[in-house]
């Protein structure tokens, strides 16, 4: 169970990096295309930041469902666990 949490916190990040590096990517054509207008250039820089700010803000969002999915994973393990000890407990008290 904790190496599929770790795989799943692991996904996750690598999704989000994809994510802002397509970010700025996108942004950095923008400011190419405004070329030496200083008012497209402008606009088109912040447009790259709010691009770049809604990916974090989605890769954030990612790793924190990640972070509870994972925690859910470990602590239904845990569960698991507990009472299969309980079982073979209860069996090995019967004999």
């Amino acid at each position: 169970a904790e190496k599929a949490a770790v795989k799943i916190k692991q996904e996750a990040k690598t999704a989000g990096d994809k994510l802002i590096a397509e970010a700025e990517k996108q942004g950095d054509e923008l400011i190419s295309k405004a070329g030496n207008n200083i008012i497209k250039k402008k606009i088109a820089q912040e447009s790259a930041k709010k691009l770049v700010k809604e990916a974090k803000k989605s890769s954030d969002k990612l790793n924190s469902e990640a972070d509870v999915k994972a925690a859910n994973l470990i602590n239904e393990a845990k569960v698991k666990a507990d009472n299969i000890r309980k079982d073979a407990q209860k069996k090995a008290d019967a004999l």
